[in-house]
């Protein structure tokens, strides 16, 4: 190794480890725009948090009123912002009918697995459903 090759090493180690600090230093994105689709009636559900996996782990539970009745979901698209603003402008705008529009055509493939990919499981869960539906009606007589 010459005397330059290890200089060089030198400096590309230097700007990695000033790059990582720049790195940490860089304030974390923490306001994201989500989109579900729910398995049981194969609609989309905008929303927005500060914390992904709580929110989602809510939805998922049931414990939020508004996909309560709509679980299963996945989870099919989201996107981080620095500005809170900036992330309510976004969820506002897939929102509309032109932002539905665009996110279907954005998502068309993933839309397109899922129906394919999920069918059988909506069935089953369906079944699932009426099964348990039966056997509640069933247990009052």
């Amino acid at each position: 190794m010459t005397t330059n090759d290890s200089k060089y090493k030198k400096s590309q180690n230097n700007l990695k480890s000033k790059d990582s600090l720049r790195v940490k230093s860089m304030k974390k994105l923490q306001h994201c725009v989500y989109v579900l689709c729910s398995l049981k009636d194969n609609n989309l559900y905008i929303g927005y948090t500060t914390n992904l996996h709580e929110r989602l782990t809510s939805h998922i539970s049931g414990n939020s009123q508004a996909t309560k009745f709509r679980r299963p979901f996945i989870l099919l698209f989201c996107e981080y912002f620095l500005s809170k603003n900036d992330a309510v402008r976004r969820e506002k705008y897939f929102k509309t009918t032109v932002g539905k529009r665009m996110l279907k055509i954005l998502l068309k493939d993933s839309l397109k697995e899922i129906d394919e990919n999920y069918k059988n499981k909506v069935k089953k869960l369906r079944e699932i459903d009426k099964i348990m539906n039966l056997s509640k009606k069933t247990s009052k007589i």
